[in-house]
């Protein structure tokens, strides 16, 4: 194999790294963006403690709704 086609080979098999590192990076902060949010479940549950037992947090609220 010649010395053009190894550094050639080298230059791919960087690049695809490289690709599949910033590909995983993306994915990551897809995946971390997703979860950061609130469910539905928890959007309602929210608003129900601050209806229901405004002066208390969400953690107090939800000790006594028994959730």
């Amino acid at each position: 194999m010649s010395d053009a086609r190894k550094n050639k080979l080298i230059k791919l098999g960087y690049l695809f790294i490289v690709w599949m590192i910033l590909l995983a990076l993306i994915f990551g902060f897809v995946l971390f963006m997703i979860a950061d949010e609130p469910l539905e479940d928890t959007k309602e549950k929210i608003a129900w403690c601050e209806e229901y037992f405004p002066a208390l947090t969400f953690e107090e609220c939800s000790k006594e709704a028994g959730w």
